[in-house]
């Protein structure tokens, strides 16, 4: 699937991958918004909150383009709520940090142990 949207878009990086499918990428105040990030996929929008580090933004917004790509047709969907929720985080989970890897030409393992020993209460598995 990564390899597919580099052929279209030329680049792994998440702005570019966004900008490409029309994604729109708000930031906004962490009041407004419990979790890192989350996506609407209908108003191709990600909103992610301003305070997170350029490395976890990053990796947020990798996440989110992972719910699109992978399940963007379920994310706003009962079956998302149901049972399926934690397999759903993890498929987006394993997308991000495989882009992640891509953009930055460094081992998938690299990335999750980065992201584990900066941000612990991500508990990547």
């Amino acid at each position: 699937m990564i390899e597919k949207i580099y052929d279209m878009v030329g680049s792994y990086d998440v702005c570019d991958i966004a900008n490409r499918f029309g994604i729109t990428i708000t930031e906004v105040h962490p009041s407004l918004l419990s979790e890192l990030g989350m996506i609407i996929p209908k108003l191709r929008t990600v909103y992610v909150r301003e305070d997170l580090s350029p490395n976890l933004f990053e990796y947020t917004v990798a996440h989110e383009l992972g719910h699109f790509f992978l399940h963007g047709h379920l994310v706003n969907n009962e079956l998302y709520f149901s049972g399926f929720k934690g397999k759903l985080e993890k498929e987006a989970n394993d997308f991000a940090i495989a882009l992640v890897a891509k953009h930055h030409s460094i081992p998938e393992k690299q990335v999750k142990f980065y992201l584990n020993d900066t941000f612990p209460f991500l508990k990547l598995a």
